[in-house]
């Protein structure tokens, strides 16, 4: 049964009931007081004029259109007020509205008037959420504005197996709002406008080439990979680049920071460190494993800052070993003379390969990722001077080892850092500490083989 039947079905009802009380009157008029006859319809009227009251409802229509019901008539004006104050008497024209008791939701009054506003196409009053002054999204109210800002931060929380506690969450930009009017199709819904936040804008800047840069340099320098310059400069053969030559870089930014910094706990395997001894009876630069190493397991309690994706700092309160490591013992014949590379590289880690070379996800991958324990060691791939370590948005704590023939190395997403930039490094010496720093899944090395400044398979290299 419709609204409208069941209200004229209860009205029917109701009538049915007078008329019955009516006759009931006309039988026994002689036996019943005059007093008692006039309080009964009395009784009768009130009633049927308090539920006329109470089902009565009013429907606004655009164009003829049912667009939403109001409880009073005095929401109905001010709704009219409100557009005519904004948009002038003329569109007012559009809309209509009826007395009715059909039964249906009744919305309130900022709803409705929202709901009039959209179907005519006029600006709806909405809520601009602001990152240092500048707008990240348009919702429709304060509620929702909190809803979405709680939300980003939850979306950044750290995902583990062990158990996570959140000491803190903090956005590093100045969050304000600002009432506004603004067209329905600018105003986002909670979900949408989370996932607008916590994407990234594009802002495009110039670079100009210096001298003794590579491609690869630029790319590193602005944390960007080399394909994604080719994508910014599609008119331009970025492998035969001049000194003072203008680049485009396609810079992706976040439109906040949020900074969680948690406590988590959580067993992890224990790296077995290499160690290495002479002998005399193997030929020179051979190497040959004499004891295998074997992880250790530990239960791990730290307190680790991130910065977004990115792991900023890990610093552990307690580590209880439930067993320990054993070191790998690899005898080595002689020693590559000192700083002089071979041109041949080996593999910077041991641990499986995940990724290769090549395209994945619409994207150049521009080298190999190859996973290993946390704090597993990372050696050069072959000897040469370090041009750069440190922290590179994207690779995490990474090295970049320029080995002098047109060759170079790049080593990321480290735990730890054991050279500094301009030092020398032989073959084989250890650099690095396998981590999941920077935009990481797990613990892994991204390694990345370079001849003057082009990506190489390092599958190629690696013996």
């Amino acid at each position: 049964m419709k609204g409208g039947d069941s209200v004229n079905f209860k009205a029917n009802r109701y009538f049915q009931g007078l008329f019955g009380y009516i006759s009931f009157i006309r039988r026994n008029l002689k036996s019943i007081p005059l007093i008692a006859i006039i309080s009964g319809l009395l009784v009768a009227i009130c009633t049927y004029s308090i539920y006329q009251a109470k089902s009565t409802t009013y429907l606004l229509k655009v164009n003829n259109k049912p667009v939403c019901y109001v409880k009073k008539l005095s929401d109905v004006k001010s709704i009219l007020k409100s557009i005519k104050s904004s948009e002038g008497e003329d569109i007012l024209k559009s809309v209509t509205y009826t007395k009715t008791t059909e039964q249906s939701k009744n919305l309130q009054l900022d709803e409705a008037e929202k709901a009039i506003r959209y179907e005519l196409g006029l600006e709806i009053k909405a809520l601009e959420i602001l990152a240092n002054g500048v707008e990240i999204a348009k919702v429709y109210d304060k509620s929702t504005a909190d809803k979405v800002i709680q939300k980003v931060k939850e979306y950044y929380y750290p995902k583990v197996n062990g158990s996570c506690e959140i000491l803190s969450s903090t956005i590093k930009e100045q969050i304000t709002f600002k009432d506004v009017n603004a067209k329905a199709s600018e105003i986002l819904n909670l979900d949408d406008a989370v996932k607008k936040i916590v994407g990234k804008k594009e802002v495009e800047k110039i670079y100009i080439v210096k001298e003794k840069d590579t491609i690869w340099d630029i790319a590193i320098k602005n944390n960007m990979t080399v394909e994604e310059l080719r994508q910014a400069n599609p008119n331009i053969n970025i492998d035969l680049i001049n000194i003072g030559q203008e680049i485009k870089l396609a810079v992706s930014q976040p439109y906040i920071n949020v900074q969680i910094v948690a406590k988590i706990k959580d067993r992890e395997e224990i790296p077995y460190d290499t160690k290495e001894v002479e002998d005399k009876k193997l030929s020179k630069g051979v190497k040959k494993v004499k004891q295998e190493g074997k992880n250790g397991i530990a239960d791990v309690e730290k307190v680790v800052t991130f910065l977004n994706e990115d792991t900023m700092d890990e610093e552990i309160t307690k580590s209880t070993v439930i067993s320990k490591a054993v070191d790998e013992i690899v005898a080595v014949g002689s020693k590559v003379p000192m700083y002089v590379a071979t041109g041949n590289f080996i593999r910077p880690s041991r641990g499986v390969i995940t990724s290769r070379f090549g395209y994945r996800w619409g994207r150049m991958h521009e080298g190999i990722d190859i996973a290993a324990s946390r704090g597993t060691s990372i050696v050069a791939s072959d000897s040469g001077k370090v041009s750069f370590a440190g922290w590179r948005s994207g690779y995490g704590y990474c090295v970049m080892i320029n080995h002098g023939n047109g060759y170079q190395t790049l080593y990321g997403h480290a735990s730890k850092l054991y050279v500094k930039t301009g030092q020398y490094v032989n073959k084989g010496q250890k650099i690095a500490a396998v981590g999941s720093t920077g935009r990481s899944t797990g613990p892994h090395v991204h390694f990345e083989v370079r001849k003057n400044g082009v990506a190489q398979n390092p599958l190629k290299y690696i013996k």
